[in-house]
């Protein structure tokens, strides 16, 4: 088994990253989300409406 330490250190690099950044990306993915949400909603109330009503 032979580990080359270069090869492995952008992926420890970019988890530590990860792991520092995490807040603001959970925070960031979180508000895309809602928003993601709120327009998906609206969208289906608009074609909803739009739809013939049945009597």
């Amino acid at each position: 088994m032979d580990i080359n330490v270069f090869n492995d250190a952008p992926f420890i690099l970019y988890v530590i990253f990860a792991l520092g950044s995490l807040m603001f990306t959970d925070i960031a993915v979180i508000v895309i989300s809602v928003q993601c949400s709120v327009i998906i909603i609206t969208l289906l109330i608009a074609i909803l409406e739009k739809l013939p009503k049945k009597k």
